[in-house]
């Protein structure tokens, strides 16, 4: 068949194209590389010698298709490591059951000592790439009786597969406005209980939960060298930072810290973190569960700048 001479077609091109690689060295001439290609396929295939493409490929770099860098036969320019070639080997007018047909297979290389570099490194195996379409002269042939047969069988799947599509999406259309149907009721009932609730002078208030660091004890991490030493830590994992006052780990949760400032004077660097207070406009009163306890509003740490001797 017409398909199998092309896959065998291109089978053979991407076999010459290796053996044009293999060759591609520093040093090589362009014309030896195209010659040793072209009398490997006169080895191989010498009735695709005549159809072989005048050359196979040119060299790219400051110009696409640089002129005087062409794989040609009477080309006798010396490649040179690190050169960039796109590499085009093809036959032309080739023929198979009396229709004509063209390949073409190529990359994109870089030349080096010994080979070259593949930078389009793809499959190029037929079955990989390959797409064959039945022709017209490749076509069984069928009554017309059997092709108005297989039309109106097919006429008549697409018809079940619309209806089908139709039903689907009239029941997904019902089921979603019931759900809203539902959600609608209950948003209008929870709305009339507040409001009834409101004009007997109840008003439902939601109890704010104490910011906790740590829900237990068992999750303070006693043992860490950080708080041994009595040194800031920062304990992501429950969104605190633990803090040394007179000689006790103290946590304190994320949100209740403002802001934090660093400073130098001299031979000392200050931290100074300011806290979150009753009557702060960054938190709410409700937050803090214990408004008549004495909160701190800003703690500063001073330690001495430690200089590298070597610096002076």
């Amino acid at each position: 068949k017409q398909w199998y001479q092309r896959r065998v077609a291109i089978t053979a091109g991407v076999s010459f194209l290796e053996n044009v690689y293999s060759n591609m060295k520093d040093g090589a001439t362009l014309s030896d590389v195209y010659l040793k290609c072209l009398n490997l396929i006169k080895e191989k295939r010498p009735k695709w010698a005549e159809n072989f493409v005048k050359n196979i490929g040119f060299g790219t770099g400051i110009e696409f298709r640089e002129p005087s860098l062409l794989i040609g036969p009477k080309n006798d320019t010396k490649l040179k490591k690190n050169m960039v070639f796109i590499v085009q080997l093809g036959f032309t007018g080739l023929k198979t059951a009396g229709k004509e047909y063209a390949i073409m297979v190529g990359d994109t290389v870089v030349v080096g000592e010994s080979g070259v570099n593949v930078l389009t490194p793809s499959k190029k195996k037929i079955r990989s790439i390959g797409i064959f379409l039945k022709g017209d002269d490749e076509e069984e042939e069928v009554d017309d009786d059997e092709n108005i047969m297989d039309n109106l069988t097919r006429q008549s799947k697409r018809n079940t597969v619309l209806e089908n599509k139709l039903r689907y999406e009239q029941g997904n259309d019902a089921t979603r406005k019931e759900h809203q149907r539902k959600l609608t009721e209950q948003l209008n009932k929870e709305a009339r209980e507040r409001l009834s609730a409101n004009k007997n002078g109840v008003v439902s208030k939601k109890k704010a939960k104490a910011i906790t660091a740590y829900k237990n004890i068992a999750n303070f991490p006693h043992n860490d060298n950080d708080i041994m030493d009595l040194r800031i830590m920062v304990d992501k994992r429950h969104d605190a930072v633990i803090l040394p006052i007179f000689g006790i780990p103290i946590p304190f949760h994320i949100s209740v810290i403002k802001n934090v400032s660093k400073s130098e004077e001299g031979d000392y660097v200050y931290l100074r973190i300011n806290l979150n207070v009753p009557g702060s406009t960054m938190m709410k009163d409700a937050d803090f569960p214990y408004p008549e306890a004495t909160y701190m509003k800003e703690i500063t740490y001073r330690s001495s700048i430690r200089k590298d001797p070597s610096s002076g």
